[in-house]
């Protein structure tokens, strides 16, 4: 929260085995051992989760590509057949390419954590919708450069991942419109 609190670390020998540990909320002295605070080794994307979405597949009602694709896919699983129809443009997914599509789109992940300003409109905006009806999660597309893309999540700059990553996006959608990967039962 809004809550600062300091420590002040400190070894008891030579031996960098047993440390001393001081809070600013707290008179007690403590003394922890090495191996208690092997955080104090973690860096910064140590706290960062690589994914930029987590949604099942499940959860999603609509995929909606914005920005240099623009398409919709809708979702929906039928518990009593046990399987997904999926619809683009009103016709009918093969529901195996498209959940292929959608791992390897979950798969995705963040190369570092560094953001830039980039004032530029996105090249790509994925919004996904919920069955529950929860808030949208959208996660949008920047271009950096020839091998890296920012990504963000509602907005917000989360990090960058390779263009090789976007373009497993662009690639299998745009394969969509010729048949070989998102297929369209004829």
């Amino acid at each position: 929260g809004s809550e600062k609190h300091t420590y002040l670390i400190t070894p008891t020998d030579e031996s960098n085995i047993d440390f001393y540990v001081a809070s600013s909320t707290d008179r007690m002295i403590r003394v922890v051992t090495i191996t208690n605070m092997q955080f104090l080794d973690n860096e910064e994307s140590g706290f960062y989760f690589g994914f930029m979405a987590l949604e099942s597949i499940r959860d999603i009602s609509e995929f909606r590509l914005t920005g240099e694709i623009n398409t919709t896919f809708k979702l929906d699983y039928d518990t009593e057949e046990a399987k997904y129809n999926i619809t683009n443009g009103g016709k009918e997914v093969v529901a195996d390419s498209f959940q292929t599509f959608y791992s390897q789109f979950m798969q995705i992940t963040a190369i570092n954590f560094d953001t830039q300003t980039i004032s530029a409109a996105a090249d790509l905006t994925i919004t996904m919708k919920h069955h529950d009806g929860s808030k949208d999660t959208v996660v949008s597309f920047k271009k950096i450069n020839d091998t890296r893309y920012q990504y963000y999540v509602g907005g917000i700059p989360m990090g960058q991942i390779p263009s090789s990553g976007y373009n497993v996006i662009t690639r299998e959608i745009n394969k969509r419109n010729t048949k070989t990967s998102i297929e369209v039962k004829v």
